[in-house]
Formats: structure tokens, sequence, C-alpha cells
């Protein structure tokens, strides 16, 4: 809407809520008019012999006896008209609404004159109305057009300051990153170099007839360096780097997102060769048939347009990352589009230490801190998780007044972080504190009884988040197919808890509810079992590729399987009941174990060594697995931590 028309209504509205009540007041000056020119000669005609009287005349006569004909009464003039039985009539002027009444009770019948003046004026009042109706009307139209107008004004200015905020957004970055700050890649570095090096030297690639990649996606778990990774790619090859995230480009309208992508491309090419990295990519390069959304839709068109719509002469690259490969659509990740996807893993041990001496450059540390140990306890952790282990470390200490931080801060800090929550003090032993001991001890000895896994450390320390006690499991790395055996013993280690509890109390009936967590996570690896690995009595069939209705048969084979292993378990820790007793025992003296403690006791030794290390030197890598008791108050649930994903 122009500026002209705007005026237009604005001065419409105005005439329209002004002209009201001059309307109005017209009107009413209007009635005295039409009363005087054509009412008042009606009036002298039929009334002309009446004689004036007051109210006292006509009711002296009725009460001489005086008999009323007929009356009548004139509204607009506020006259009554009143003819008696001898012929006599009178006119009185009169303003009391009772004398009507007095007249009505006297027995006559009083009736309404100037019915034409009446409708004249009902049907003038009536135009007036309409009039008036159609201006408010009219008025109020303008109003809401004028707001309208308003809003779209406004939100353009939104749009366009936004608009004006994101492009100044687009800018190179100088990102200061090198190989040397990045750890836990090292497979990936014969193809990282290649790519620093097509952007250092293009015409040695062109001159064989390569071609330079367009694009790289990058994939793998939260917080292993992705995007630091695209970083020292781009500080390696010193040359400009654009960020983005996949969500910036998401509007709810239609072609605002592939605009955006357009921009960041065009500025782009103005200063290649350059990296532009767009981070969370699966936000708009999902599956366009799983999403049926047009403005997705666009979206990725217009990615797939720049990816394939410039040369490669220009030498622009394009890194992407990702959590979730498997949900990119099949479009986006073929080849001449994204020609490299590589995967950026957990971190092994040695990888795992040198993260821990990057990310511990600027702390302080005391000297009896064994880095060495942290990193075999971390296994399973990514580089973030690392670094924020050695930053809630760095805050404790420095919470205390500590100059440097000590065994007792990461300690804490592992706990917390790991647990989601704080340690709980304990002022005194509870039964509770017992069950919770004897339930650790049956996760602890059955693993050291029945696998080659390693056992950092058993607690029995609370936690603000519901557990009441966790044991650490790093599983052997040499192990990386399991057998029949080895999965019937995993399915043990997690039955132990509950074995235990039931070993200390002697009694079924007092075992607590602290394993059901664990018997959720041994009933899924017994699905498993059964219905996807073969080792069942269905044979080489993955039975979870059928309906769930085709497979219920294997439930018999379960509660079988389950009780099976219970039975076997409950054995093994009874044989071995002196054992179990002593880690419990001392589990509730010190709360927490390390490793060569627990090896100690199994041993039966009682005067360890005191040059003990305090860690497996044959553990390099693995996920540690955190099997909690979760307490009863807290939650229903126990819980068998799976922390984090192999290594």
């Amino acid at each position: 809407m122009n500026r002209w028309m705007r005026s237009i209504l604005a001065m419409m509205t105005a005439a329209g809520l002004s002209l009201m009540p001059c309307l109005q007041m017209a009107s009413y000056a209007a009635e005295p008019q039409q009363k005087t020119v054509v009412e008042e000669e009606k009036e002298n005609a039929l009334f002309s012999g009446f004689t004036a009287a007051t109210e006292n005349d006509i009711k002296e006569k009725i009460e001489g006896g005086g008999m009323i004909r007929s009356a009548a009464y004139d509204a607009a003039d506020r006259q009554y008209y009143v003819m008696f039985e001898d012929g006599s009539q009178y006119k009185i002027e009169s303003t009391d609404s009772n004398f009507m009444n007095y007249l009505k009770v006297m027995g006559a019948e009083v009736q309404q004159l100037s019915v034409g003046q009446e409708a004249v004026r009902s049907e003038s009042s009536s135009r007036i109305g309409q009039a008036s109706l159609i201006f408010i009307m009219i008025g109020f139209l303008g109003i809401g057009i004028f707001m309208y107008s308003r809003s779209r004004k406004e939100k353009a200015l939104a749009t366009n300051s936004k608009e004006e905020e994101r492009k100044s957004k687009i800018r190179a970055q100088n990102t200061g990153v090198r190989f040397e700050d990045v750890e836990g890649v090292d497979e990936l570095k014969q193809d990282v170099f290649r790519i620093v090096d097509c952007l250092k030297n293009p015409e040695k690639y062109r001159a064989i007839g390569a071609r330079i990649p367009k694009g790289i996606i990058l994939y793998g778990p939260p917080g292993t360096g992705k995007t630091l990774l695209a970083k020292a790619i781009a500080g390696e090859a010193g040359v400009p780097f654009y960020t983005a995230v996949g969500s910036d480009f998401i509007e709810k309208y239609v072609g605002v997102g592939a605009s955006r992508i357009r921009e960041l491309y065009k500025t782009a090419r103005k200063t290649s060769p350059c990296i532009v990295f767009i981070d969370e990519v699966d936000a708009i390069a999902g599956d366009r048939d799983a999403m049926n959304n047009q403005e997705y839709s666009a979206t990725v068109n217009a990615l797939l347009s720049e990816l394939d719509g410039f040369d490669s002469s220009e030498n622009v690259v394009t890194i992407c990352a990702t959590n979730h490969l498997e949900s990119l659509d099949p479009a986006f990740q073929r080849s001449g589009r994204f020609d490299l996807k590589l995967a950026v893993g957990l971190p092994d041990r040695k990888a795992r230490r040198r993260i821990i001496d990057i990310h511990g450059r600027n702390k302080k540390f005391s000297r009896d801190i064994d880095l060495d140990d942290l990193a075999v306890r971390t296994a399973g952790f990514s580089g973030a998780d690392i670094e924020a282990i050695l930053n809630e470390s760095a805050v404790i200490a420095a919470g205390t007044n500590k100059p440097y931080i000590t065994n007792q801060d990461i300690e804490d800090a592992f706990f917390k972080i790991l647990m989601k929550g704080n340690k709980k003090k304990r002022e005194k032993i509870h039964e509770v504190n017992r069950v919770v001991a004897w339930h650790e001890s049956g996760h602890t000895l059955a693993t050291k009884l029945l696998t080659r896994d390693s056992v950092p450390s058993v607690t029995i320390i609370g936690s603000s988040s519901g557990a009441g006690g966790v044991t650490f499991r790093v599983p052997d790395e040499e192990e990386q197919l399991k057998s029949r055996k080895d999965i019937e013993n995993m399915i043990r280690v997690m039955y132990a808890g509950r074995a235990a509890e039931e070993i200390y109390y002697g009694d079924q009936d007092k075992i607590t509810i602290g394993a059901s967590q664990d018997i959720k996570q041994a009933t899924s690896v017994i699905r498993d079992y059964l219905a996807v690995y073969g080792l069942g009595k269905g044979g080489m069939v993955d039975i979870a590729q059928f309906r769930p209705n085709d497979y219920s048969f294997i439930l018999d084979e379960a509660r079988e399987m389950a009780q099976r292993l219970y039975k076997e378990t409950v054995d093994i820790l009874a044989e071995q009941k002196e054992t179990l007793r002593k880690i419990a025992e001392t589990l509730l003296e010190k709360e927490t174990l390390r490793e060569w403690e627990i090896d100690d006791i199994i041993a039966g030794r009682t005067n360890p060594p005191s040059d003990r290390p305090g860690k497996r030197a044959s553990l390099d890598s693995g996920a540690v697995e955190a099997v909690a008791y979760t307490m009863q108050k807290e939650s229903a649930e126990s819980v068998i931590l799976p922390f984090k994903g192999n290594a």
C-alpha cells in the first residue's frame, strides 16, 4: 500500500469520526422545524374548538359529576385533549406524567397523537443510526488497515535489520588453530594434510588432472573435535574461514534460507581460496522425503546448487559437520559434492593423554597428580569431556582457595561430570550403605572373575543425581569381537549386583529394587543375543527384521536364559562369599577403592608394595562402563550406565 492510499484512508477515518456528532445534532435540529411546518396545521384544524384549561379544572369537573367521553395526548406538544359527555372540550398543557394515570383511573382511554411525526422521527433516527454505523465501520476499517500497514512496515524493518546483522557476521576469520592443537585424529591426518596441500598448491593437482575436493563431511559423536579440526585445516592452509550453523538458514518464510546460502557463497567466492564451514548441517540437509517441508527443500536445493554451480577453480572448499550422518539427504552426500566423509571418533588412551596436555597447558597441577592414570580412567571420553573435567577441577581448586589442582579436585570433578551430580556426605553407616556396598562388590568381583575388563575404581559415595554407588569398568581392547561366552558373562556381571544382595540377606524376599536398571540393560543384551546375533534356539535368523508379533515366541527362551544366568551368578559369588564380604567391608570403610586395592583383596594381600601404580599398564583404550546402584528414595531404578561409547 503506497503513501497516498494510506493518507486517503486516514482522511476518511477522521472525516467519519468527526461527522457523526454533527449528523446527530443536525437531526435533532431538524425535528422542531418539521413540527412547526407540518404538524402545526394539522393540530389547528383538528383541535380548534377546544377550550384551554388546567389540570385542576378537569379534576373539579370530574368530581362535579362530569363523564369523560374520550381523551388524547400529543407527546410532541405535551398537551392533553379531553371531551366530556355534555359536549364540552378542553385542551390542557401538562408535564406531569401522573395526569395520564389519573385520567385512566377515571375510566378514560387515552389515545396517543402525532403518530406520523413519531414515525418520521423513528425513520430519521434509523437512517441516522445506519449512517453512523457505516461511518464507524469505515473508521475502524481505516484504523485496521493503518495498523496492519504499520505492522508490516515494522516487520520489514526488523527483518532487514536481522539480515543486515547476519550479513555483517559473514566475514572471514583467521582461526589461529594448528594441527598441533588437535589430538585424537591421527588416522585422518593423511587426508586433512592433502586438503591443506590442495588449498596451498592447487596448480600441482590441476597439472596432473586431479579435481580439488569440493566438500568434506566430518561426522562422529559430539565433542570429538570436528569444529576444531576444520579450523585447523584453515589455519594450516592460511586461507579465510567462514562459519555458519545449520539453524542459521532455517526460517518460516520460504526462500529466506536459500537466499542466505547464496549470500554466504557469494561472499566466500570473493576471497577464494577459502573454507566454508557449516556446523550441525543435518538441521538443513536432512532427508527431504522425510521432512516434507518446502522451506527445507528450497534451502537444501540452494546448497546443492552452490556446490555444483561454482567451478572447482574457484577453490572454495565446503566442510560440514554432523553427529548424524545417516540422517543426511542422499543427494547431499553423493560424490562430486562431498568427496570425503571422515569419521572423527573418540580418542584412544595415547590421544587422551595428549589432549590432557593440550587442555592442561595453562593450569597448575600438584606434583603428585598422575595424568597417565587420568588418561586411563577417561576411556570413552571425548576431548570436550576431558576439557570439562580439567576445567571443573580448576574451578573446584580455585573455589577452595588452593594454589594448584590436586588429586582430590580431579576426583571430585570426575565424579560430578560422570554421575551428573555432587557427592553426598555420609555421617554414619546405615543399612542402605551396606546393601549398596554388597551390590557394587558383586559387580566388581564378577567383573574380575568372569571378564578381562578392568575396574579402575568402585565407590559407594551417593550422588545428588540419585545413584547410591558406582562401579567403573573398562572393557579389554583386545576383545573386539564378543563370543557367546563373553556375552553371557556380560549379562552375569549385570546380574551380579542383585545376586550379591541375595547372598547378603540370605532371603529373596528382602532383596531391593536397586537392580531394576541392571535388569533392563541385561534384557536388552538378551534380546540382541536371541534376535540379532543368532545365538538362540531360533538359529541364524535376524528376528528383529520381522514384525513384533512374529518373534514374540522368543520371550520364553529369554526368560529361561535370564533365570539360568542369574542362578549361575549367585552360585559363582556364593563360592567367593568371603572375598565378596571383604570387598564390601572395605568399601564401607573407605567408600572408594582403586583397582590395585581390589586386586589385593582378591589375591589376599594385606601389605601391598608401596610403589604399586594406580593403574593397569595393559589398558590402552576401551570404553568405561559405570555400574551404579540407585537409591530407592531417589529413583525406582538402579543404573548400568554404558558411559560413552567404544573408543
